[in-house]
């Protein structure tokens, strides 16, 4: 049967037909918010926990034998090698990881991460905390380091290179450029002032100091996976 609408009747409608459909954008929004992986640039909120000894030596997901020293992460959906900044909201403590397993199964966690990444952040005796993921999606790449035999030379950018002063060579950011590097093995960082060029490479994509490198605690192996992080922008070339 069809219901003849009072002037009443259409007044409650006009008001409440926006604010429903407000209501279902919101609960979409908190929806889409809460569950699955966050894409480049965007953020997740959840339940950290990390995993151990019990694992050490096993071979993850992705093919790699699991260190517990050394920082990487488990997460369900992201793709592996994702690189992921993970923030404890609890004491603002972050550390950037490597995805290379899957995990955790328990509801309500969004990362397990390596003992190593745990201690990084503080979780690792409390066993959990509530964190934010952000995928990074800055440039990364391998980071050397150059010393004794170019101390004392001329950068391109007209300086004297100083082997013992926080500096790097990058192919393309302007000279003076300063930039944060992060070592996503161990989770140490340096910020260096670009001041010297380097050749173009697909996989090395600044070259540090050796005090930079130190720093880094890359000195020993040479190399090192990295996460580059524009802070204040140069402004010569």
């Amino acid at each position: 049967m069809l219901r003849s609408y009072t002037r009443r009747d259409r007044a409650v409608i006009r008001w409440c037909g926006p604010l429903f459909v407000l209501a279902m954008l919101f609960a979409g929004c908190s929806a889409i918010h809460n569950s699955g992986a966050p894409d480049t640039g965007e953020i997740q909120f959840g339940m950290a926990s990390w995993y151990g000894e019990k694992f050490h030596g096993n071979i993850t997901t992705c093919g790699e034998k699991y260190n517990m020293h050394k920082i990487s992460a488990a997460h369900r959906t992201l793709p592996f090698g994702t690189l992921v900044r993970v923030a404890n909201l609890e004491n603002g403590k972050t550390v950037i990881v490597r995805i290379n397993d899957r995990g955790p199964w328990i509801p309500g966690r969004v990362i397990d991460l390596s003992y190593a990444a745990a201690q990084k952040i503080e979780i690792a005796k409390v066993g959990t905390a509530r964190v934010r993921l952000d995928v990074i999606d800055k440039q990364t790449g391998m980071a050397s380091w150059y010393g004794q035999r170019f101390h004392g030379r001329t950068t391109a950018s007209g300086e004297i290179y100083d082997m013992n002063q926080l500096t790097a060579a990058h192919s393309l950011l302007p000279f003076g450029t300063r930039v944060r590097v992060t070592n996503i093995e161990n989770g140490q960082t340096v910020t260096v002032r670009i001041n010297d060029r380097m050749p173009q490479s697909e996989k090395r994509v600044i070259n540090l100091s050796k005090r930079a490198g130190e720093k880094l605690g890359i000195l020993k192996c040479g190399t090192v996976t990295i996460v580059l992080d524009v802070i204040k922008p140069g402004t010569s070339t």
